[in-house]
């Protein structure tokens, strides 16, 4: 599965990197600091999951989400925010998974991933054709 972090924050950028890189299956193709440059990175390298620091500077992350949503094959996203108020915000925006920077582990991101993959790799439904 191919992983772009989106933060503002070095330090998260760093140990995101470092905990995804490890993991079997997992490609890190791109990390942004800014939201310009997520939004070029996604044309450019068409990831399948954007783990998306909430604060991330630039646009507001509601629009980011809206843009990069309407197209055809978005990735999914997991967005990471310091407060769990922000979580239906995030989701109504489009996010499919909010988790709480510090409070969350690393084990209940790399759960959030593996969901992710999951329905990655599901048969679409509406491909399914009768008989």
């Amino acid at each position: 599965m191919d992983i772009l972090i989106a933060s503002g924050q070095p330090n998260l950028r760093f140990s995101l990197e470092v905990l995804l890189r490890q993991q079997p299956g997992l490609v890190v193709v791109g990390i942004v600091s800014n939201a310009e440059s997520l939004l070029a990175i996604i044309q450019a390298a068409r990831p399948n999951l954007v783990v998306l620091d909430w604060a991330l500077p630039g646009y507001s992350p509601v629009e980011v989400l809206a843009e990069i949503k309407a197209a055809e094959h978005p990735p999914h996203f997991i967005i990471l925010g310091k407060e769990l108020d922000t979580s239906q915000v995030a989701l109504d925006a489009g996010a499919d998974e909010f988790l709480v920077q510090g409070d969350d582990s690393p084990t209940t991101l790399l759960a959030a991933i593996r969901r992710a993959r999951s329905s990655e790799e599901a048969p679409d439904q509406d491909a399914v054709e009768a008989p």
